[in-house]
């Protein structure tokens, strides 16, 4: 990848990690705690099937409700409806945390559990909201899909719910896998099928043409990319896996691929996560956020959500919060920036007075920090988002 901001286009930015040598060095000793210390664990195709397993081990079912936040993404209430229960939205306060003081005026008779959520990585104060829990019977799921390491509240993540779940795609270089895991409950092990060996083949390919194509193995990166590319012309097709798309689901999406709950993720991805998991994760991660910050400080009609980042944790995303945000979403999208924002909401979410959770859905854009982008991604970042705020002024 160039050394250089200016030859860089936003369309070559990997939204998530991607694979080369870089993913294998160093030490693998981790500065922080992970959901995958926790003693009891198995692994998932994703995030969303470690939910479902989640609600199972919670036995949540017909006639059951479960309280989600009124910022979401689909995927975190579709594993709801799908096991019969009924979703029943909550707000969220400016810093992201349940709102209590709304939760305790609530009749929760039927309340089975709670999905609670680290958003972007940056551990919330989930101690007040346990003791909500404890009071009222309410089992809680510890939404981790963000944060895969970190403390909050003196625990390790994934400690503070009775279950908890992570997508491990959004923090190393795999093509699929999440992590259902407990520090009190035991984790039953897949009945799915294993994958076919053509599948297996499939998803190493895979995650060889992304890293070529981002120049994570030199020196035969370059080789294999054009005959990566020589592939895809000739099968007139495009690689669409989560590290190079941004979701834009069209009407009636399915949210949930059922087939996918009780499958196990390939041995590639497995073996990637054991390669992968170390320290240099963590701190490239916050030292990419903590430059962003710097680089965003100033911006016109915008500002970071969280510009200061807090001690114990590893960001997925850095948040940024805009005004005029439709417009400047629409052009950073055309520019090929790999941002995102939750702005799909699940069908009735509810508006409640005082919430900031719609409005986060509009004006928090989720810009990418993981650990392999370089300091002249971030520029390019910085000089994107700039002109298109001084475009788009407030």
């Amino acid at each position: 990848m160039s050394s250089s901001s200016d030859a860089l286009v936003a369309g070559s930015i990997p939204r998530l990690p991607t694979f080369g040598w870089h993913a294998l060095r160093h030490s693998r000793r981790l500065p922080l705690p992970t959901v995958l210390d926790l003693p009891h664990r198995t692994l998932t195709t994703s995030g969303r099937a470690a939910i479902v397993l989640a609600l199972r081990v919670l036995q949540v079912g017909p006639g059951d409700k479960v309280l989600v936040p009124t910022y979401h993404c689909p995927t975190m209430i579709a594993p709801v409806t799908a096991c019969g229960a009924t979703p029943v939205f909550f707000p969220i306060t400016p810093s992201g945390d349940a709102d209590i003081a709304w939760l305790e005026r609530q009749d929760t008779r039927g309340v089975k559990a709670i999905v609670a959520v680290h958003y972007f990585g940056l551990p919330l104060h989930f101690a007040p909201l346990r003791a909500f829990c404890d009071a009222r019977g309410i089992a809680m799921i510890e939404d981790c899909a963000h944060a895969l390491f970190g403390e909050c509240d003196g625990r390790p993540i994934g400690a503070w719910g009775d279950v908890a779940i992570a997508s491990l795609t959004k923090f190393l270089p795999v093509q699929e896998c999440g992590v259902l895991a407990s520090r009190v409950l035991p984790v039953p092990a897949l009945a799915g099928a294993s994958r076919s060996f053509a599948h297996e083949v499939k998803s190493g390919i895979d995650m060889l043409e992304i890293g070529c194509r981002h120049g994570g193995l030199p020196p035969f990166g370059a080789l294999l990319d054009g005959l990566f590319s020589l592939k895809r012309r000739l099968r007139r097709t495009q690689l669409t896996t989560a590290t190079e798309t941004i979701e834009a689901p069209p009407e009636d999406t399915q949210w949930l691929d059922a087939a996918l709950i009780d499958t196990p993720p390939t041995t590639v991805s497995r073996w990637c996560i054991r390669a992968s998991l170390r320290a240099a994760v963590i701190e490239r991660r916050r030292a990419n956020y903590q430059r962003l910050s710097a680089l965003l400080a100033d911006l016109p009609g915008a500002a970071p959500l969280v510009p200061d980042l807090p001690a114990g944790c590893a960001p997925y995303v850095f948040p940024l919060l805009s005004e005029r945000a439709d417009e400047r979403y629409r052009a950073l999208r055309a520019s090929g920036l790999p941002l995102f924002r939750w702005d799909w909401l699940w069908p009735d979410t509810p508006h409640i007075p005082g919430d900031h959770g719609n409005l986060w859905s509009k004006q928090v854009f989720q810009l990418p920090c993981h650990q392999d982008l370089r300091d002249a991604d971030l520029q390019c970042i910085a000089a994107t988002v700039r002109q298109v705020c001084q475009t788009w002024p407030a």
